[in-house]
């Protein structure tokens, strides 16, 4: 957690990155929940070679006095292209911290290649890209002994944007993560941002976020988990 503050903070020290912090209640439809937040603090750097996106996630709730939720994670994705062609290079970690799962920690890492299906296509600017590749899983404090903590794992996606309106934009993607062990077991990651701009000088947008992660062979929610909130610019 501090050495993710702190790269964070030198990251933000450089004038070529952007940070945005969101504050916001899941809506998980669960009318017993008192206290459930979520603060996201994202970063982003791009150029014409490379783009960077960084994400530091902290996640809590409540339900009657019972903590229900408590969970960290921490994310780091680079974009490489390959010359004036639409392939590129793209490298994904991930490390999250969660008391209610069946491990404490896990760390995942995918590389691999992508191919821009579109770029800023028509008036809405749709982009699309292709992802595949490989990596691996690595989970600690398993409560099944018998549980393998490192997995190699493929990886086949896409992700995607588009802007409906001037104020608007629209993300989403889907990964799949087989398990190269015997192709059994897989986990999936769906997600979709949509963000309106509510006040262009001061950078403050009304945010919906909604992700799903399944893994057949851990207790991970399947539960879509839907979040409104308020983002700003720093």
């Amino acid at each position: 957690m501090i050495t993710t503050l702190a790269t964070l903070a030198l990251l933000a020290a450089d004038d070529d990155w952007n940070f945005k912090l969101s504050l916001g209640f899941d809506a998980s439809g669960d009318a017993q929940t008192v206290t459930n937040f979520r603060v996201d603090i994202e970063g982003d750097q791009k150029t014409e070679e490379h783009t960077y996106e960084t994400l530091l996630r902290i996640q809590y709730g409540e339900s009657e006095g019972e903590r229900i939720r408590n969970d960290v994670e921490a994310r780091f994705r680079g974009g490489w292209k390959c010359g004036e062609e639409r392939w590129g290079l793209f490298s994904d970690t991930r490390y999250r911290i969660d008391e209610f799962q069946n491990f404490d920690t896990r760390l995942t890492e995918s590389l691999g290649g992508t191919y821009q299906i579109y770029e800023n296509e028509g008036e809405k600017k749709w982009n699309l890209d292709a992802v595949f590749g490989g990596g691996f899983r690595l989970d600690s404090g398993l409560t099944d002994p018998t549980a393998d903590e490192f997995v190699p794992e493929g990886n086949i996606g896409f992700r995607g944007s588009m802007e409906p309106s001037e104020r608007q934009t629209l993300k989403g993607s889907l990964f799949l993560y087989p398990d190269l062990d015997g192709l059994e077991d897989y986990r999936t990651f769906t997600n979709i941002d949509w963000n309106y701009m509510l006040d262009p000088d001061q950078g403050l947008s009304l945010r919906i976020n909604a992700d799903q992660e399944y893994d057949t062979a851990r207790l991970v929610r399947s539960a879509w988990n839907v979040k409104v909130m308020v983002q700003v610019e720093l």
